[in-house]
């Protein structure tokens, strides 16, 4: 019994000695390199791993994407929300931003309706109109959430928070520009 503890410690005072003296700048050596490093697969290449052998699965019943904030209302539930973002300068900034990414092609840089592809589209309302300054700010998220006539709904493309933000700017739009 003596000499297997004697062994015992030998060997622990070995394996002890070899854990200080190794050099720290250099990678341990990983036992099962697979469960650190996966293998990639493409999205659309096959997969025996699964059941219908595709590698891009669809999600499951009732999940959402991290800070998905659903938009429930109906256009008469619409009308009485207002924005919940004030207009302070980082907010219209972000809100000028979106809106010139998404809006201005059809509504144009003043939201005059005359953006740069109403020659092959029928011209937008103007948002500087008076039926739509009239509109609640509900019933504008509601238009660029859902859309109406020609124009797509933008749900799917522009966060809720974003939309609040273009609401914003063309409430500023509005304001500088009176009819």
């Amino acid at each position: 019994m003596k000499k297997v503890s004697l062994i015992f410690l030998a060997l622990l005072a070995l394996l002890l000695g070899w854990y200080l003296s190794r050099d720290r700048g250099k990678t341990n050596y990983e036992f099962l390199f697979n469960m650190r490093h996966t293998p990639a697969s493409k999205s659309f290449s096959p997969n025996k791993v699964f059941s219908n052998g595709q590698t891009l699965q669809i999600p499951p019943e009732g999940t959402v994407p991290r800070g998905y904030e659903a938009f429930v209302a109906s256009y008469d539930e619409a009308k009485t929300l207002t924005d919940p973002l004030t207009a302070d300068e980082k907010t219209l900034a972000r809100g000028q931003k979106m809106f010139e990414v998404f809006c201005l092609p059809c509504h144009g840089t003043e939201g005059k309706g005359d953006g740069p592809v109403t020659p092959k589209f029928p011209n937008p309302p103007s948002l500087l109109a008076a039926h739509a300054r009239e509109l609640s700010d509900g019933e504008i998220m509601h238009i660029a959430t859902n859309g109406r006539g020609l124009m797509p709904a933008y749900a799917s493309q522009v966060d809720t928070q974003d939309r609040w933000k273009i609401i914003l700017y063309i409430r500023k739009l509005q304001k500088d520009n009176p009819s």
